[in-house]
């Protein structure tokens, strides 16, 4: 079958499972919710992730159909593992979701297994975020050794202040929600910080790594259509990178349980909007360099 019809069983899944299985009452009580209330709630969330799945693979499918045009060219291994990435983005959305809902479904429904399904859904979609930045990092690095430029001394340091600000914060949240919010990942804090922490954030400095890379090596590309098309679609790809992050990050607050539920819903719906117009701009300059690869 192709993506986009495993793409459909797996939102009809999706929805369906939101819709039926059982909610942890220990869930409602946090966010001080009645069972209606809440799936009304998550319904208003899925919604826009379906469609935000649908751009996500629309985007890696168009930017690997370009990727097949140039395989005789240099570029052609970096945005292989561009591709790679993205593509294990778009399906690192919709697969975990799924799997989650019926792990917390199982979780609600049996107290004793929380612990390990809460365990398997934290690392699950910390693997996500861990091979696809990875191989984005990858082929960002390829592309900027191509134009022999490395990133400025200036921005090199604007962006690991940044990273440094973002790591702190969200280790204190972490933290806190260890201490204070029954202990969300079930695991103690040491683990916590070398198992869930560390690597989200050395997944993270990638993500911010290989965007930079990027905007550094449509700079210095040869070709106005060409570099027209690359700006397009490099900053398709750091709107992508940076909104997955961000919403890893909203999650995180999520979990601590802040009382204000309804500004982190809409923190959540300005990222998913930022990430599937990321998508788009990545589908448009791939169709954009396509274009100027067959003329």
């Amino acid at each position: 079958m192709s993506a986009f019809t495993w793409l459909g069983l797996l939102i009809i899944i999706y929805l369906f499972a939101n819709t039926v299985l059982p909610v942890s009452n220990q869930t409602l009580g946090q966010l001080h919710l009645s069972e209606s209330q809440y799936r009304m709630v998550l319904l208003s969330i899925i919604m826009p992730y379906c469609i935000i799945w649908v751009t996500g693979f629309y985007a890696y499918i168009t930017f690997n159909g370009y990727t097949r045009l140039i395989d005789d060219e240099r570029e052609m291994p970096a945005f292989r593992q561009i591709g790679f990435g993205l593509q294990t983005i778009a399906w690192g959305l919709a697969v975990p979701a799924v799997i989650n809902t019926f792990l917390k479904a199982l979780g609600a429904a049996h107290p004793n297994l929380q612990a390990i399904t809460g365990v398997i859904s934290a690392y699950l979609t910390l693997a996500v975020s861990l091979i696809a930045f990875t191989f984005i990092g990858l082929g960002a690095r390829y592309l900027s050794d191509l134009v022999r430029r490395r990133p400025s001394y200036l921005g090199t340091r604007l962006m690991v202040f940044g990273f440094i600000a973002i790591g702190i914060t969200y280790s204190y949240l972490t933290v806190h929600a260890q201490r204070h919010n029954g202990n969300p990942y079930h695991l103690s804090l040491f683990a916590t910080l070398a198992t869930i922490v560390v690597p989200y954030l050395y997944a993270w400095f990638l993500g911010f790594l290989a965007c930079y890379e990027l905007s550094v090596y449509a700079r210095h590309v040869k070709g106005v259509l060409y570099k027209n098309a690359l700006n397009q679609l490099g900053f398709g790809i750091s709107l992508t990178v940076i909104s997955s992050i961000f919403i890893q990050y909203i999650t995180t607050i999520y979990a601590n349980n802040l009382p204000n539920l309804a500004f982190i819903i809409f923190l959540l719906y300005i990222f998913l909007a930022l990430e599937g117009i990321g998508f788009m701009l990545i589908a448009t300059g791939a169709k954009r360099l396509k274009k100027i690869e067959e003329i």
